[in-house]
């Protein structure tokens, strides 16, 4: 036998984000959406003060709150890859920027901007890396084949550039090409290559890959 176990009501002044009914809900109907039995024995009036706590509180922190330019989530996430914590923050951005009302175009450029540097790992740094491609590409009217093919001509944001010279590792395919060539560097790409891991030196010291365990710190 399957049993449906409800959501866990949630305050008044969170529950529009979320799957809960309101908290408030089982304590005044007799059955709440998800079947939650009623007369839980909580005082309403108590349930209505603090849901007013709550509600000023949030009011503080407004500034930072998603639903300042977002009032629900998107199913389409499975579609363009864009991590969770990062979806909120790209919605910000994307209005900050004057792109709100083509927010849908930087989810679609999301996908093609993680494809022109090599479908990361989309991990903090790396998916603030194709998100400010994704953006730089709609803002300046962009196809992944138009960013490519002018590649040696744009100015592409720094976080683009500098991940391309390898501030932040090297990803596990490599670099793509041409396009990483074909970047216009920020100074000069210097001769990391020609040494050991991402140019910290390590060549001159016999170190290689392997004996540093594969890994590399952050710089």
């Amino acid at each position: 036998m399957v049993v449906e176990v409800p959501p866990e009501p949630e305050r008044h002044s969170r529950s529009m984000m979320s799957p809960r009914c309101p908290r408030g809900v089982p304590a005044v109907s007799p059955r709440c959406p998800h079947g939650v039995p009623s007369s839980p024995g909580i005082d309403l009036e108590r349930v209505f003060e603090y849901s007013e706590y709550w509600e000023a509180a949030r009011g503080l922190y407004a500034a930072f709150d998603c639903t300042a330019t977002m009032k629900s989530g998107n199913a389409d996430v499975y579609e363009n890859e864009i991590p969770g914590g990062q979806y909120t923050n790209l919605h910000f951005q994307a209005h900050a920027m004057g792109l709100g009302h083509k927010f849908k175009e930087v989810k679609k450029a999301y996908t093609e901007a993680n494809k022109l540097l090599g479908d990361l790992i989309k991990v903090t740094p790396t998916s603030k890396v194709v998100g400010d491609l994704a953006q730089f590409m709609v803002q300046n009217g962009l196809s992944r084949e138009e960013a490519e093919a002018r590649a040696d001509e744009l100015s592409f944001p720094l976080s683009v550039v500098e991940f391309l010279q390898g501030h932040i590792g090297v990803p596990p395919g490599g670099f793509p090409e041409p396009f990483r060539s074909r970047v216009r560097p920020a100074g000069h790409w210097g001769d990391w290559e020609g040494l050991g891991v991402l140019g910290m030196g390590l060549g001159g010291t016999g170190g290689d890959w392997e004996e540093l365990g594969g890994t590399v710190p952050l710089p």
